[in-house]
């Protein structure tokens, strides 16, 4: 494979040298790519733990419960509240219309 008929080329008419040079060209592929891979498969292991982590977060510890009563609205709040409100609004009207008969 060194020399045929005086010159270094090999049987399909490309020379050792290039021969060697392309598969030193892909050994330093095949280095790259297996680093390549290795880096993402230590990507994904510590993306699995830290998902892992956040999955202890999302556990749930105990289930929502209803309350036994409702405190809000208060019905009953709310209505006298609301008389309380137009009284005073009606007092106003009354003022403001005793004021207006005065003035006349």
């Amino acid at each position: 494979m060194s020399q045929q008929q005086g010159s270094s080329q090999t049987e399909s008419g490309i020379a050792l040298s290039e021969v060697l040079a392309q598969y030193s060209d892909l050994k330093i592929e095949l280095e790259l790519a297996l680093k390549g891979y290795t880096a993402s498969e230590v990507s994904l292991d510590k993306a699995r733990i830290e998902a892992y982590r956040q999955l202890k977060y999302l556990v749930v510890v105990e289930s929502a419960t209803l309350p036994e009563d409702h405190q809000y609205p208060d019905a009953l709040y709310n209505i006298l509240l609301f008389l309380v409100i137009q009284v005073m609004f009606i007092g106003i009207v009354k003022i403001i219309l005793a004021t207006v008969n005065e003035l006349r």
